[in-house]
């Protein structure tokens, strides 16, 4: 009987690293109910979500330790329940598993509710179908539902160390619409630069300023949406969890920005235009450069030199309310921003992801965005300085949040997630879209090595093969 056997599945026992996965092969195959399907996985894509599972940070939406992970399948109907009527047993099938799933992809058997599975197209292997899921459905909720984007508008991507395929860029291309990039290494401009003509720039962060880049693309007249993909590590607080599982360095987060800060400035403007007071020198900086954009500098040295002349009970009033609005700030970065000066002219690390990421910066985000423009963020704990709102305020602009798995956990949204699925999948098959698999493909028995490339390698989606 199906429902009593055993299968073989990679079980995370607790929060941490790689070595917090065991192997578990003799792990009783899960049961199905009346509206539920069970499934042989035949591939399972791992991403960035992954990691946040295997670290404890979405505690608050995923079942106790241990847990199956494995959120994006694709495999054969084995069996189903009474009340299910979209699938035969037997049809190749994918599925997006909610993060609250006790059965995840991971294992040789899952078993999920009947309307999450979709059919496979028979032109797609399982690991080009698995791949596409997350990275596919994350970039049509972006476009078409956070942005509504349209043709001629101006995207500019802000790319993640996990970002390791190019859907977001090539459905914004589809859209007819126009993409600037914001990368890092060596990896990210061979990846974007394959992407077609609609990528009309590549900034590289190591020497360029995102905002003039953005501005000399555009005419001044900023973007219409900015995608932003940096890697924020997700705090259990941040999501309403106990904290078990999460860190929360914000302060040195914040210091490390200010840091970057700096460093730019320095680049920008000269040495001078560093003054002692760090505090003051990164709010008035970030406030003035939203204000006056690249015809600011003059005022940004005019107000170096008039911080000098503040008695001291205004000074103290400023960094105390400076100080308050420091500790506010959440953390942001999973790899930490500590450019050495002479490391900002070199060429991006070849080979290898560099731990010490530039990023771009909030307030730089926001003087990018054009009137009306909308800013996509996947930082749960985002917080904007009362600068930063206000530019935002008067562009018209508006900042929108991308979770992906809020689709799978929101009843209501049940009909357009299957549209924009079965739609995603289509246009992949039909080779609009193209799904970007890693070279190397690897066994359940070689999970950790699998987690292990999904930090070290964004040339293609990491894909776990069962057999």
């Amino acid at each position: 009987d199906s429902n009593s056997a055993v299968m073989k599945a990679a079980v995370v026992v607790r929060p941490g690293a790689e070595d917090s996965i065991q192997l578990v092969k003799n792990r009783a195959r899960p049961t199905y109910r009346d509206h539920e399907v069970l499934i042989q996985v035949k591939a399972c894509a791992l991403s960035n979500l992954d990691a946040k599972v295997l670290r404890g940070e979405v505690a608050p939406f995923t079942p106790a330790f241990p847990v199956v992970s494995g959120y994006e399948v694709s495999g054969v109907v084995r069996d189903r329940g009474s009340r299910v009527t979209n699938v035969e047993v037997g049809d190749d099938v994918v599925v997006m598993c909610p993060l609250d799933t006790p059965h995840g992809g991971l294992a040789e058997y899952t078993v999920q509710d009947a309307h999450n599975v979709i059919k496979k197209p028979e032109l797609l292997s399982h690991e080009e179908a698995a791949a596409t899921l997350l990275s596919g459905f994350q970039s049509y909720a972006a476009f078409h539902y956070a942005c509504k984007l349209q043709a001629n508008d101006v995207v500019l991507v802000c790319s993640g160390s996990f970002v390791s395929d190019t859907m977001h860029v090539q459905l914004a291309g589809a859209l007819g619409a126009k993409v600037i990039v914001a990368a890092a290494t060596t990896e990210e401009f061979n990846m974007y630069g394959d992407c077609g003509s609609h990528v009309v720039r590549i900034i590289d962060l190591n020497t360029e300023s995102v905002h003039d880049g953005v501005m000399k693309e555009t005419g001044g007249m900023g973007v219409d949406c900015v995608l932003d993909l940096q890697d924020y590590r997700m705090s259990a607080s941040a999501l309403g969890g106990s904290g078990d599982g999460g860190t929360d360095n914000g302060a040195n987060e914040h210091d490390e920005d200010k840091t970057h800060e700096r460093r730019r400035r320095r680049r920008r403007f000269g040495k001078g235009a560093q003054p002692d007071d760090d505090d003051n020198d990164d709010d008035e900086y970030d406030s003035d450069e939203a204000e006056d954009g690249e015809g600011g500098q003059d005022k940004h040295r005019d107000v170096d030199d008039d911080d000098h002349d503040h008695d001291e009970t205004t000074a103290h009033s400023a960094k105390s309310r400076r100080r308050r609005w420091s500790q506010r700030r959440p953390h942001k970065s999973e790899y930490k921003t500590n450019v050495s000066d002479d490391k900002h002219n070199a060429a991006p690390t070849t080979g290898m992801r560099v731990a010490a990421r530039a990023r771009v910066s909030k307030s730089e985000i926001v003087s990018c965005l054009g009137v009306h423009g909308t800013w996509i963020s996947c930082d749960p704990a985002l917080q904007l300085d009362p600068p930063d709102s206000r530019q935002l305020f008067l562009r018209g602009a508006s900042l929108a949040f991308l979770f992906p798995q809020c689709w799978l956990l929101a009843p209501r949204k049940q009909g357009r997630f299957m549209h924009i699925m079965k739609d995603m999948l289509e246009k992949v098959s039909a080779g609009t879209l193209s799904a970007n698999v890693n070279d190397q493909t690897f066994s359940l028995d070689k999970i950790r090595q699998a987690f292990r490339c999904l930090h070290s390698s964004p040339s293609g989606r990491v894909v776990v093969r069962m057999h």
